[in-house]
């Protein structure tokens, strides 16, 4: 999702954190298949190329992020907004150029960017963006992500100490480890935000 991830692992063996490090990577690319628009396979991807046509089936956990992307949006009045993207690409190209968007095309796209055009069908688990050319982009949300490797950090941290630092919304450390003389240590658990995540 464009950004980069460093987990440090302090294990009892090389195995031991080799494998800790594997699964939170593991955990980072099965959630980068769901919401990466770096990716043309992947779920968020495949929702935006249908914007205005059709919906989109999409897993249960999709559904979940995106209700939660909406009631963010909502909370903040529209501050955050996940269907941001086309804004996004508008000042990306402009800035690729040497220059800005001009007033026009801001007015003009701006006009993609409401999540209140985001159709959500709990049932049917599916999507749909009303608009052609919305743009759905969760590059505000990764902190979901780095929770979601916590988790599966936390699951296996028995005796062990991991360390998850993210170039996004935060640091962890998760576990438990003795110190100098088999002193206990404690574990520090520092966010820059709390759910809901907005960047």
């Amino acid at each position: 999702m464009g950004t980069r991830i460093s987990m440090t692992v302090a294990a009892a063996s090389a195995e031991e954190g080799e494998a800790a490090i594997e699964a939170g990577m593991a955990e980072v690319r099965r959630l980068d298949a769901m919401m990466s628009l770096y990716r043309d396979d992947s779920e968020i991807a495949r929702v935006n190329r249908a914007a205005g046509m059709h919906s989109v089936t999409v897993s249960p956990e999709m559904i979940e992020v995106v209700e939660s992307a909406a009631t963010v949006s909502s909370l903040s009045g529209g501050v955050f907004d996940v269907t941001i993207g086309p804004l996004v690409v508008l000042w990306q190209m402009r800035l690729k150029e040497g220059t800005v968007p001009s007033d026009e095309e801001i007015a003009r796209v701006r006009a993609l960017v409401n999540y209140r055009n985001i159709v959500v069908d709990r049932k049917a688990s599916t999507l749909f963006l009303k608009k052609r050319g919305m743009i759905m982009d969760f590059g505000g949300m990764k902190g979901y992500i780095a929770d979601r490797v916590v988790d599966v950090l936390r699951s296996g941290a028995s005796g062990t100490r991991w360390s998850l630092s993210p170039a996004i919304s935060g640091h962890w450390d998760i576990g438990r480890t003795e110190g100098p003389g088999g002193s206990a240590c404690s574990i520090r658990v520092t966010r820059i935000r709390p759910w809901p995540y907005w960047n």
